[in-house]
């Protein structure tokens, strides 16, 4: 889903958010005046007039329960829609770190910038400053960096599944050049999920139940080692 149409969804959410209000304003202020009328009909005595006004209270009191759980689901669905918009900037913002760290790569013999400085090393040349920060972390920065594969070439990991290595991910980083591995994941930002960039390009948001299916630790050979019989 496109940002366009997610700030639609958003914007038509807002709008029955206010619908709602007003109409469960008005159900109290109808259900003010029907509660008047029912009581001037019991001292009247009139039978008919009394059923009327029965039938108008009940009435008046089921759109003020509708309204009430429609409320409701509006919030719910507001909230939503604010978590799927974070959501989808940071999974931008991972995405756009990683395509930086390949373009360093490219220029550095197909090696990935050390764990210490991984993050220094891709900015400004290659990234933005503000694609450091996921808009639903609490922590100065937002990512991590596989400090396994950090330094190494992908020559290094060629006989690796490059889809199962994990080179980003989120994580509640005290630092800027944060680096680390599965227990560092950021297990509560979206839901018990969270978005990671692997070697071969592609990301995905994984369910933190998931990670240890990855692979967080690939075994790395040299050259030389792969020339060795």
């Amino acid at each position: 889903m496109n940002r366009t149409l997610q700030q639609v969804l958003v914007n038509l959410s807002h709008g029955w958010s206010i619908f709602v209000w007003g109409f469960a304003l008005l159900c109290v202020i109808a259900g003010i005046f029907t509660q008047r009328y029912l009581n001037r009909s019991r001292d009247s005595g009139d039978v008919v007039k009394l059923r009327r006004a029965k039938t108008a209270y009940v009435l008046t009191a089921s759109c003020f329960v509708v309204s009430i759980v429609a409320l409701g689901l509006s919030i719910l669905h507001v909230g939503c829609s604010y978590t799927t918009q974070d959501e989808q900037k940071c999974r931008s913002n991972l995405k756009q770190l990683a395509l930086a760290i390949h373009l360093y790569a490219q220029d550095y013999d197909e090696r990935m910038p050390p764990a210490k400085r991984w993050a220094e090393l891709i900015a400004p040349k290659y990234v933005s400053a503000d694609s450091h920060k996921c808009p639903s972390a609490t922590t100065p920065f937002s990512f991590g960096m596989n400090a396994a594969v950090a330094g190494a070439s992908w020559s290094e990991l060629a006989n690796e599944d490059y889809t199962k290595i994990p080179v980003l991910f989120e994580a509640d980083a005290p630092v800027l050049s944060f680096s680390g591995g599965m227990k560092d994941v950021a297990k509560f930002r979206h839901t018990g999920r969270s978005n990671i960039t692997f070697m071969d390009g592609h990301d995905k948001i994984y369910p933190y139940t998931l990670l240890d299916t990855l692979s967080w630790k690939p075994k790395i050979e040299s050259p030389e080692q792969k020339s060795k019989p």
